[in-house]
């Protein structure tokens, strides 16, 4: 719910071909980044679900910047 957005954004924004497992990874990286440390301390491993645009909007940047590389 959270990564698949913004990872199939991300590799159409720059046309990639296929997606690799570093994409997958940085996908999921950006995703935990985005969780911060209040939400940590409550317990929560997922960002609110109120956030889910800018989230994947986040993890599309980081795909899109892995893709580039």
């Amino acid at each position: 719910m959270y990564v698949f957005p913004g990872l199939g954004l991300g590799a159409t924004v720059c046309g990639a071909k296929k997606v690799t497992d570093r994409m997958l990874y940085v996908a999921a990286e950006a995703l935990a980044t985005f969780v911060s440390d209040e939400d940590v301390g409550q317990g929560k491993v997922f960002p609110a679900v109120t956030s889910i645009r800018e989230c994947s909007h986040r993890i599309a940047v980081a795909v899109v910047k892995e893709a580039v590389r």
